[in-house]
């Protein structure tokens, strides 16, 4: 894919759309960022060749963010934490990052930066013989791993044995995944850098801030 600046990062908007319990698929996954290394995590079937990003069902009674992880430790084999970003969404402030603001307003990463979902994808899974079709609908988080992770090995299920997750440059994963999953990692990655930069020219500006003046005091004035 191109990944310049042009790129509209969401289709247009969809007709008003209904569907029951039953006509629908939650699942979720995750792109995992090692920081120190600048690289990303995608998944290669080497029974296939398919290469993927990390994802997959949500179990019953388990959160997405909780099933986004999940699925990225079995079937990638590291094992993921949270990465806040300063990310465009709509979501109201929690109570947490409101107060968090009030006490210090000058602190974007304690009241700016968050963990919800970067990306929505959904694709229709037509009817089969067997079963009626819907919507699988996957919600994406933004992961960090840190600058020692080691890949583990046989966590994943049974059908899963095939999948090794690797760490390859962010152009490398870009040119290997395929729409909607090149699109996810495009946009998660410059979040990524456009939140380190911002959160950097936010550090730059408080040492500003809190440099001493070479003024003289009082004491010193003849």
């Amino acid at each position: 894919m191109s990944h310049n600046n042009d790129i509209v990062p969401s289709t247009p908007l969809i007709a008003p759309s209904r569907w029951a319990s039953g006509a629908f698929q939650l699942a979720a996954g995750c792109v995992m960022i090692q920081e120190s290394t600048k690289k990303v995590v995608v998944v290669r079937d080497t029974d296939t060749g398919r290469w993927f990003l990390p994802r997959g069902r949500k179990d019953v009674g388990e959160t997405l963010e909780q099933a986004a992880f999940r699925e990225g430790y079995e079937e990638s084999g590291f094992n993921p934490e949270p990465l806040p970003l300063l990310l465009p969404h709509r979501q109201p402030q929690s109570p947490e990052q409101k107060k968090a603001r009030k006490a210090d307003p000058n602190n974007m990463a304690h009241y700016l930066t968050t963990t919800e979902p970067v990306y929505i994808t959904t694709i229709p899974a037509p009817p089969t013989g067997r079963r009626d079709g819907y919507e699988y609908t996957c919600f994406w988080y933004a992961a960090s791993l840190p600058p020692d992770a080691v890949r583990e090995e046989n966590t994943g299920m049974e059908d899963e044995k095939s999948y090794v997750g690797k760490l390859l440059p962010y152009e490398e994963a870009i040119r290997v995944l395929h729409d909607p999953e090149s699109f996810v990692v495009w946009f998660t990655y410059n979040k990524w850098l456009e939140t380190c930069q911002a959160l950097r020219d936010e550090e730059e500006e408080e040492a500003k801030t809190n440099e001493p003046t070479n003024k003289p005091g009082p004491e010193e004035v003849v």
